[in-house]
């Protein structure tokens, strides 16, 4: 049912359709306008249906009114204002778990910083590890006020300093990793892979910064804002668009990790 291509999945019931087909045309091809990575699902469902969908997303989520997407590396579609926060945490799991299997002792973020996608700068909120975080507990400095959902993901990633004995590259294993969760596309991913491959001049040491402005822009773009608009006008007084309206508005900053990998 679902495309292989789409990791947008908006729901829309009978009436919504009926409504938006008695509107004005532009607004009908607007709504419909095709996009490889976007599936409008309209309700109610086939029972065949309702047992394939459930089977990439929490039945609560199939719903009039819901947007839902799914990154490149994961097989499950979840609402798109959980988008922004959640995937660098997730991400940033899968970063940590490939530096294990090529070998790693030691992985720690070191900074986090908000880009202005817009502008494509640093912004002045920054949440940094101290001297004494990085061998005791994390202590954030935190130079501008954020979403208590926002820093509680920060923390999250400050406090997740990983230690390990340290081996040589399981690149078999690496390699699972990379194809389980797709990530042969992203450069980031591959190039460390990369690094570790040459075993003549082993990699000790690797900083870098991992920017997750790219993914954001991926799934907030133009065309799924358009319907979200298109949505909140015929579903006016009937579903409350305001936390998915909100998610677009916080996707004008996306977080950058400065992060350390110690082989």
């Amino acid at each position: 049912m679902i495309k292989s291509c789409v990791n947008k999945l908006i729901f829309v019931d009978e009436e919504f359709m009926r409504e938006l087909e008695q509107g004005a045309v532009s607004v009908l091809e607007e709504f419909n306008n095709p996009t490889s990575d976007t599936q409008v699902i309209k309700l109610p469902l086939k029972e065949d249906e309702l047992t394939h969908l459930v089977q990439s997303m929490d039945v609560s989520e199939i719903k009039p009114g819901n947007i839902l997407v799914k990154p490149n590396y994961i097989n499950r579609f979840f609402r798109i204002e959980e988008f922004s926060e959640s995937h660098v945490l997730r991400k940033y799991r899968l970063w940590t778990q490939l530096c294990l299997a090529l070998g790693a002792k030691h992985v720690k973020v070191q900074d986090i910083k908000d880009v202005n996608i817009e502008a494509g700068n640093d912004s002045d909120i920054s949440v940094k590890a101290t001297a004494s975080s990085l061998v005791a507990e994390g202590s954030l400095d935190v130079s501008a006020k954020k979403s208590s959902r926002a820093n509680e993901i920060r923390q999250q990633i400050m406090d997740m300093s990983t230690d390990a004995e340290g081996s040589k590259p399981d690149l078999d294993a690496a390699h699972r990793i990379l194809e389980k969760y797709n990530l042969f596309h992203d450069d980031l991913f591959m190039s460390v892979y990369e690094m570790r491959e040459l075993m003549t001049n082993s990699l000790k040491r690797h900083e870098f910064y991992l920017d997750f402005s790219s993914d954001i822009k991926k799934v907030f773009n133009s065309s799924i804002k358009a319907k979200l608009d298109v949505m909140a006008k015929v579903y006016k007084g009937r579903i409350d668009f305001d936390s998915q309206e909100n998610a677009f508005e916080d996707a004008r900053t996306a977080m950058k990790l400065s992060i350390l990998v110690e082989f």
